[in-house]
């Protein structure tokens, strides 16, 4: 033994399901007809499987309104994601002018109208590539995620007052890491 801890399934694309993964979240759908989504924990690993234990991303797991969350720290990932119908109908669909950062703004829609819920188990396998989109054009993606909070902010007034400061703290550590990696 290597040490070395895989997923329990193959990669054959970015992400992978482990096998309950949708079943317990169709359960927490069915159990909790006042959530609009849920979500589960997973594992990151790189493009041979292998889960990267210490990788500095982690979903965070709350329930219920979450967001001013989401909007602290970016944790949703749409694969790990099962939402209503309803949430569908009722929001739209991903915007289609955005070529990166187009799943935190649908995000923030999605947490804005509807409640969450999660499970604390890793269902599901997150690949970590070097080749990425987001991490190959870092400028625009970064930038893409600040307008998109900047223009949602502006979209939800009344949160934004009831939550001003802690908005304009995570406004101002977005410009910081934009500039800083620039």
């Amino acid at each position: 033994m290597t040490g070395v801890q895989t997923c329990a399934l193959p990669i054959y694309a970015d992400d992978s399901w482990l096998p309950e993964k949708l079943q317990k979240q169709v359960d927490v759908l069915e159990a909790c007809p006042h959530v609009g989504f849920v979500y589960s924990d997973n594992y990151f690993v790189d493009d041979q499987g292998a889960v990267i234990n210490h990788y500095i991303r982690k979903v965070k797991l709350v329930r219920g309104n979450v967001l001013l969350d989401l909007i602290l720290d970016f944790f949703l990932i749409t694969s790990g994601l099962m939402l209503r119908k309803k949430c569908v109908d009722s929001i739209g669909f991903f915007n289609e002018d955005l070529h990166v950062g187009e799943d935190y703004e649908y995000f923030l829609r999605l947490a804005k109208d509807y409640e969450a819920e999660m499970i604390p188990e890793k269902l599901w396998n997150r690949t970590v590539r070097k080749d990425s989109l987001s991490r190959k054009d870092y400028q625009l993606d970064a930038l893409n995620d600040l307008n998109t909070l900047k223009v949602f902010l502006k979209s939800v007034p009344i949160f934004y007052q009831e939550h001003h400061k802690p908005c304009l703290t995570r406004l101002a550590d977005c410009h910081f890491s934009f500039a800083y990696q620039l």
